[in-house]
């Protein structure tokens, strides 16, 4: 999928989405699933994503099974957060102290207010606790103090911080009227929309 518009949207290529076709969910190897993906678009599948089939085929189940986790469950991307709530994409890899430290200084304006996503069910269910008062930088530390490194990455603590915050936003769809697979399941990112009310760039 490359989605057009805001200039937010659009990632470096080493953050490009990777994501699976649906055959290749039910491959029973790396070799298998990357013959599937490179028979329907022409490119293999890399072991990075081959390695998260297995939680994707879980996802996959219980969004089959369940019309509300339909409404409630959405695909994302970190570095599409990040772009959202900096109005640009970063230019900084997250792998770098620089890096790091840009996106920290985003999840600081990620978690300000306390607005609350209208795009995955009834809000009133959601989580009420106000985000001004979150410490993101605190968050990551005390994650990675918790944490070996050989478990979870500093990079993987970053993502997840900005995806709890745009799971906090009103959320956007890419595209705006996403297709649906094979089993019916849309095909779409969602994106935070606060950042492009604030900065909307052009192409």
């Amino acid at each position: 999928m490359r989605p057009r518009g805001p200039r937010a949207t659009r990632l470096p290529r080493r953050h490009r989405l990777f994501a699976p076709v649906r055959a290749a969910l039910d491959a029973d190897s790396h070799e298998a699933a990357s013959a599937a993906n490179r028979e329907r678009t022409g490119s293999g599948l890399s072991i990075q994503a081959w390695h998260l089939v297995p939680k994707i085929r879980e996802v996959d189940a219980v969004l089959r099974e369940s019309s509300r986790a339909r409404q409630r469950v959405f695909e994302s991307h970190p570095e599409l957060a990040f772009a959202a709530f900096a109005g640009e994409p970063l230019s900084e890899p997250k792998s770098t102290p620089e890096g790091r430290d840009r996106r920290l200084d985003v999840l600081r304006t990620a978690f300000a207010g306390n607005e609350v996503s209208g795009d995955g069910g009834d809000s009133s269910e959601a989580d009420a606790t106000d985000q001004s008062e979150f410490d993101a930088e605190r968050a990551y530390r005390e994650t990675l103090d918790r944490t070996l490194r050989r478990d979870v990455a500093r990079d993987d603590v970053l993502d997840a911080l900005v995806l709890a915050a745009a799971a906090r936003r009103p959320l956007a769809s890419l595209p705006s009227d996403p297709p649906t697979d094979a089993v019916g399941l849309e095909m779409a990112i969602r994106v935070p929309v606060v950042a492009f009310s604030r900065r909307t760039l052009p192409d």
